[in-house]
């Protein structure tokens, strides 16, 4: 099964455990790949929509994975009642991440490996008020569309991070590397280029301003 750049950089984010949740599993094509790849012992693939786990589904049989892999039809974590030790969340934006995570019986133990695909600064400052530690990030581009994966753990006290760490991610920003400075650059391009037009230039030259100090801290 050829598996998208973007479901390997995923994969590269989760530890060797026994069980993971991976909501909203469309094609199941994650789960067979960690299962298949021994990163993951089982896999709950869970969809909200009946044709994507009907898809998912067949998937998994013609994988020969039914023993490892356990579709379900689930509004996010609702209908599980079983243990696990990881959640992935992918491909989503950032307000439907948080509701699914805000759920009385989350598992707060588990590792969370999330991709936000809009407005991941929203999904830091949720995490840093529940108590989780951002433990690792990547930056990845995916079809002319940049994304962070955040990884993170439950904390017994409270991590902060200031203001340009929640906007960009903290890991992001030490690492600094090359697609992130890609999309600095391209976000500073596209700003310049508005400026010239823009009737409030003060908001756009505070935006540039600090997209230029970023690269260089």
């Amino acid at each position: 099964m050829i598996v998208s750049d973007r479901l390997k950089s995923i994969a590269s984010m989760i530890d060797k455990v026994d069980t993971l949740v991976d909501v909203g599993t469309d094609h199941a094509y994650l789960p067979i790949y960690l299962v298949e790849n021994n990163i993951v012992k089982h896999v709950y693939a869970i969809d909200n929509k009946i044709g994507p786990l009907k898809n998912a589904t067949k998937n998994i049989k013609n994988s020969g994975l039914d023993d490892f892999i356990t579709p379900l039809l689930s509004d996010g974590l609702k209908a599980l009642n079983s243990k696990y030790d990881a959640i992935n969340i992918s491909g989503m934006g950032s307000d439907t991440i948080i509701d699914i995570l805000s759920i009385d019986n989350l598992d707060e133990n588990a590792t969370l490996i999330l991709e936000p695909q809009k407005n991941p600064d929203l999904l830091r400052k949720f995490l840093i008020s529940k108590k989780y530690e951002i433990v690792d990030e990547l930056f990845i581009k995916d079809k002319d569309h940049y994304y962070p994966i955040i990884k993170a753990k439950k904390s017994s006290l409270f991590v902060t991070y200031n203001n340009i760490e929640i906007l960009f991610g903290p890991i992001i920003l030490k690492k600094k590397d090359p697609l992130f400075i890609e999309f600095i650059n391209k976000q500073i391009n596209s700003l310049e280029e508005s400026l010239e037009k823009a009737k409030n230039k003060e908001i756009l030259e505070t935006k540039i301003s600090l997209l230029k100090e970023v690269l260089k801290s």
